[in-house]
């Protein structure tokens, strides 16, 4: 009776320990289910944002120029908004830095800085260039008189082109803030480096241009630029997303001086870098 009553209750005992490891073995089964699911759910949405990318660029047009053949018109533009800061900036005693030369090239690109509601919009984006931005306007009105159909310019320039580009660049950091804020038990800062990498082979160059310009200009600050912003929500140096961008290609911009942790095509990997990629998530 002894025995027969030590038995059964190891027997028992025994009983609730393959008890506990099914249960747990099932909890496991689970979770790895509920994270298949939910990565399904992500790579969905994630394919269907990029493809309404891909569908914004496409309906980019300029007159008869449409999809990424715009932005190559727009590239040609955006350097000579910047020529006319370059020599507005010859006549200041105090000379702008690059980051305000890019700045205001940009958003005299964007918003226009010829005609009554452009120029009304650039005085309010450039507040603190007031007493210098009625110099400004003017300059640009000047320069578009300074243009002929000869140009190869199928519109007049300067007048902005912010029905254009504003839902694209929204949409665009939209796509990479969403792989980035999925939460690290479903995604590793690979998994989330590769779904952005397919985002980015979308990118033509030009385009990467632009996220450039956009990025280092007030409209753009979320990418990387905003105060307080940690390293691990700098979007563009994290996700190398203007590494295609060759040298000398972003009118006389130089890449590198402003991302200078990114890693470019053709670059080895360095050191700092890989440091740097320890701390993402």
């Amino acid at each position: 009776s002894l025995i027969g009553g030590i038995l059964g209750a190891l027997f028992s005992l025994a009983g609730i320990f393959l008890l506990i490891n099914t249960l747990e073995s099932q909890e496991r089964a689970i979770d790895i289910q509920q994270t298949n699911f939910s990565k399904q759910l992500f790579e969905s949405k994630f394919f269907d944002l990029v493809n309404i990318h891909r569908q914004n660029s496409a309906e980019i047009n300029v007159v008869d120029r449409t999809g990424r053949k715009v932005f190559l018109t727009l590239q040609r533009e955006f350097y000579h908004c910047k020529l006319v800061i370059d020599a507005f900036n010859e006549t200041l005693p105090e000379k702008l830095s690059g980051e305000e030369i890019i700045n205001i090239s940009y958003l005299c690109f964007f918003f226009g800085a010829v005609g009554e509601t452009s120029e009304q919009i650039i005085k309010r984006s450039l507040s603190n260039h007031s007493t210098r931005v009625n110099s400004i306007i003017e300059s640009y009105n000047k320069s578009q008189k300074g243009f002929t159909e000869n140009d190869n310019f199928p519109y007049k320039l300067f007048e902005g082109h912010q029905s254009r580009l504003g839902h694209y660049f929204r949409h665009l950091y939209q796509v990479v803030k969403f792989v980035d804020e999925q939460p690290t038990k479903l995604l590793t800062y690979k998994e989330k480096y590769s779904y952005v990498k397919i985002l980015r082979a979308q990118l033509s160059t030009q385009e990467q241009a632009f996220l450039f310009y956009n990025s280092l200009s007030d409209l753009g600050k979320a990418w990387e630029k905003a105060h307080n912003l940690g390293k691990n929500r700098k979007l563009i140096t994290k996700y190398n997303l203007i590494k295609n961008i060759p040298t000398g290609y972003t009118s006389g911009f130089e890449v590198g001086k402003y991302y200078p942790d990114v890693r470019y095509e053709g670059d080895e990997l360095t050191d700092k870098r890989k440091e740097l990629e320890k701390t993402y998530s």
